[in-house]
């Protein structure tokens, strides 16, 4: 029957069903209540309208850095930025984490988790993404309460689907109430909240993706702290270089869908990481920025 169907149906058909039958198996699978947790994400749509917010990603980059002047701006950190020593003067409002995957066990999680509960703030709104993995933050923070963060939010990205020539201007793909394309890396989550927030103007700090400098099979052990501090331990992304290259290409594609979207929309994403390779969006000082805020204000 699947030869059959190969040579018969059509195949944007027979994707379109895959997909559908897809998402179908897998939604009927949810609970309602967590159905209910990501309806919930509609109070932020649009909250900081036409204003303008950092992303804080963990390259080593930030190193060189002063953050400092960030802490009365609009600030939504990911993954381990908590182990940055200024951390906690910044006060990131939000914070991202991507969905688990392999190598995330529940012990992981709970060392990441009691960097989180020891180092952020209660003021810090926590978006964390979500797939039925077996070794969800969901689930975890379920058992385990006391790690739970007072204001939790989860996105579902349970059956979504990668950003695409054919569908990165479908409005749906940036509803995190939905199911918003899925993520290569946490900088994705950390940008659809961005927008689905209202922002227009979005600076990337620590996105150094420079990992092809090294041309290391390890990319979890580049960032700004040493990998010994992580709580999550190294692993082989990718089997051999090839695997490198096309993972590269991907992101460079998806980032250069998402500027032409949000371009069109007024949304303008600039990075201000210092170095790096992430060459899809306009680069600024942050420095720069900085002084012209305070030139602004003075006038």
């Amino acid at each position: 029957m699947n030869k059959i169907s190969y040579w018969v149906i059509p195949p944007g058909i027979r994707e379109n069903a895959e997909k559908i039958y897809r998402s179908y198996k897998v939604n009927k699978a949810i609970s309602s209540e967590l159905k209910e947790n990501f309806l919930q994400n509609k109070k932020f749509l649009d909250i900081h309208k036409d204003k303008r917010c950092f992303i804080l990603a963990t390259g080593p980059s930030i190193n060189k850095q002063n953050l400092l002047p960030l802490k009365n701006e609009f600030c939504i950190s990911v993954s381990n930025f908590f182990l940055h020593p200024s951390a906690k003067e910044i006060c990131p409002l939000y914070h991202a984490f991507s969905p688990n995957h392999i190598p995330h066990n529940f012990d992981m999680i709970q060392k990441e988790m009691t960097i989180v509960k020891e180092r952020s703030s209660e003021k810090t709104t926590f978006f964390f993404g979500y797939t039925p993995y077996e070794y969800s933050y969901k689930k975890f923070l379920d058992q385990h309460l006391q790690y739970k963060p007072a204001s939790c939010y989860y996105i579902n990205y349970s059956s979504s689907d990668p950003i695409t020539d054919s569908n990165y201007d479908d409005p749906q793909n940036w509803d995190i109430t939905k199911q918003p394309f899925s993520v290569r890396s946490v900088l994705y989550t950390a940008i659809q909240i961005a927008v689905y927030m209202g922002f227009t103007k979005i600076y990337l700090l620590g996105a150094d993706h420079d990992y092809l400098n090294e041309v290391s099979q390890k990319e979890g052990d580049q960032h700004f702290y040493p990998q010994n501090q992580s709580p999550i331990s190294t692993q082989e992304f990718y089997s051999n270089k090839e695997e490198i290259f096309l993972g590269y290409y991907y992101r460079w594609v998806q980032y250069r869908l998402m500027r032409k979207y949000l371009e069109n929309k007024g949304i303008h994403i600039y990075n201000a990481t210092e170095g790096g390779m992430l060459d899809v969006f306009p680069c600024i000082r942050l420095a720069d920025i900085i002084s012209e805020h305070n030139n602004t204000e003075k006038n």
